[in-house]
């Protein structure tokens, strides 16, 4: 029996350091099925804690790009040279270069986008970012229907993406989550952590993401000052770097919880920390998915999330397997938390519940789907 010519999938990133886009990227390139898929990745430039976790089988490519603009007639040589079936990209800003670069490569190749982030809220995010997104919409509009497949990572996304694109080709269009690993979250969950964290908390609460405002966690500090009025003896940890610690650092002296608030910085394996704690917080404005929070529910703790656009409402069944609350609202925020560390067995339920939940994210569940995905466009 003859076998089938397996697909040649090139991925481009930037890099592989700490970031939504290259941890889902490394995921895909660790499960992908090797009978259907040949794997090469190329990298604007060689660097990144995430290279510690590809597969051996991955041909890394390395253009030693400082931009993506220098690096454009790089990963034109690239396409031309390495023949891909298909071209993927998992960061915004370089699905334009990259759908460039196969219109300059006079190839035949087929491009997959995936759209981490919400439009929109992007815009909202900075004057500088909207700037730039008002130079990239004429792009959009002009080139992304050449592409052969576009992923969103959530329904809301997806939906507001087509409201700013009324001639996008809703048919080249796919909603599909973000993969979780399962199985290695609950590994490495077990891990010992070597340095102490408040052994002399009782009651502990976690919080992971980059310290960047759209994170919210100014308003998470606020609510944690009315729960740690009401209830005693408690911390909360925080699992993240960015360039507003030092403020936030600030901020929480200000509210005098210094010593009940810990900045722990980047973590390579956040679980183990997440498994010690009694909940997890996510104070986020806005997410294109929220990984962190199914990551959270695969640990067994219950969830407690703003209901902000997209992500969270659509993996939380409100009050079943996580609560949600109003995105700006430390009150909400810190009610939600003390209902459930003064109630033990709805702790608990949420728990389990969120675990279960974590499961329909599970990679070997999605990774079908991306398969699926890419076997269709290359017949």
């Amino acid at each position: 029996m003859t076998q089938l010519k397996k697909i040649k999938i090139a991925f481009i990133l930037q890099n592989l350091n700490i970031g939504g886009a290259e941890r889902v990227s490394v995921t895909l390139l660790r499960n992908l099925d090797r009978s259907k898929f040949e794997i090469i990745l190329i990298l604007l430039k060689r660097e990144g804690v995430y290279l510690d976790l590809l597969p051996p089988d991955v041909e890394v490519i390395n253009l030693n790009g400082n931009s993506t603009l220098s690096a454009l007639p790089k990963i034109v040589w690239s396409i031309k040279k390495l023949k891909p079936d298909i071209l993927f990209s998992t960061l915004f800003r370089l699905n334009i270069p990259i759908l460039l670069a196969k219109i300059l490569a006079l190839q035949k190749i087929k491009v997959v986008l995936r759209i981490p982030t919400t439009y929109s809220l992007m815009r909202e995010s900075s004057k500088s970012i909207r700037q730039k997104l008002e130079l990239s919409s004429i792009f959009i509009k002009l080139l992304y229907n050449i592409a052969d497949g576009i992923i969103f990572i959530s329904r809301g996304s997806f939906e507001d993406f087509c409201n700013h694109f009324k001639k996008i080709d809703k048919k080249k269009c796919q909603v599909i989550y973000n993969p979780v690993e399962i199985e290695n979250i609950l590994k490495a969950k077990d891990e010992k952590i070597e340095e102490p964290v408040w052994s002399d908390k009782s009651r502990k609460i976690i919080a992971v993401g980059r310290l960047v405002p759209e994170k919210g966690y100014k308003y998470l500090l606020d609510a944690f000052s009315i729960v740690s009025n009401e209830i005693d003896n408690i911390g909360l940890i925080i699992l993240g770097e960015g360039k507003e610690r030092k403020n936030l650092e600030e901020y929480a002296s200000k509210l005098n919880l210094t010593s009940n608030i810990i900045f722990l910085g980047s973590k390579q394996n956040p679980f183990k920390y997440m498994s010690h704690c009694d909940l997890f917080v996510l104070s986020s404005l806005w997410e294109g998915f929220a990984n962190v929070v199914v990551e959270a529910m695969a640990c067994g703790i219950p969830v407690v999330a703003t209901n902000c656009p997209y992500g969270p409402g659509e993996i939380i069944d409100n009050g079943l397997n996580g609560i949600l609350v109003p995105a700006k609202d430390p009150k909400a925020l810190a009610q939600a938390i003390i209902l459930i560390l003064k109630n033990p067995e709805l702790a608990n339920s949420l728990g389990r519940c969120g675990f279960r939940r974590a499961l329909d994210f599970d990679v070997k569940k999605i990774i079908k789907e991306y398969e699926e995905l890419f076997c269709k466009i290359v017949v």
